[in-house]
């Protein structure tokens, strides 16, 4: 589905959870140009059988400071 409008996906391997640490160290290993690009991070509210939640305010926190979206 990325390929339909042009973009890249970068994967951020997780136990499960995605914390704000490990998006900033994701996020830290792009290029420049690669960071330039970067519009919008997904995350997980909670999921029916396993109850997983990202750390949605770490993470919107990160992309307030990296000026881009979050779902």
């Amino acid at each position: 589905m990325a390929k339909v409008i042009d973009v890249d996906v970068l994967l951020v391997n997780t136990e499960d959870v995605l914390h704000a640490g490990e998006l900033e160290k994701a996020i830290a290993g792009l290029t420049e140009n690669e960071r330039k690009r970067l519009f919008v991070v997904v995350a997980t509210g909670g999921t029916t059988n396993a109850g997983i939640i990202d750390d949605l305010d770490g993470i919107a926190n990160i992309c307030e400071k990296k000026i881009c979206g979050f779902m």
